[in-house]
């Protein structure tokens, strides 16, 4: 009988340490920031390079930044729309991120050239 209880306890205990790391690694899981930027009708190429250019800087200027790129849609020959995609360690990481000064800058120097930003945050599956 004390064998079996032995057993039993083992069990829980194994479950409990398994439960408490599986909830841990979900804190660390990585987080993905993609920003899609509809530029003004007519805005010039010159003015998309800056506004690319300020969201890489941005990115650039953090040591929380894991990865960081940008492209335009394919299917749009105007290249109006652009994608700005930066990975977190954490979702910590992307709140200090996004409540930077150097992120509010480029929201304010990127907004007499876009009509629309759309923001999708999600958790990096592997």
């Amino acid at each position: 009988m004390k064998i079996g209880r032995l057993v039993f306890l083992s069990c829980i205990s194994l479950s409990l340490v398994s439960i408490s790391k599986a909830q841990s690694d979900s804190s660390k899981q990585q987080i993905r920031h993609v920003v899609i930027v509809t530029f003004k009708p007519g805005t010039s190429d010159s003015s998309k390079h800056i506004v690319d250019k300020a969201y890489r800087q941005a990115a650039l200027a953090f040591p929380m930044v894991s990865a960081f790129e940008w492209g335009w849609d394919a299917n749009d020959n105007t290249q109006n729309k652009h994608v700005y995609v930066t990975t977190f360690n954490s979702k910590g990481d992307l709140t200090t991120y996004n409540a930077s000064p150097q992120v509010q800058e480029v929201k304010k120097k990127s907004a007499s050239k876009v009509v629309n930003t759309t923001t999708i945050d999600y958790p990096v599956n592997p």
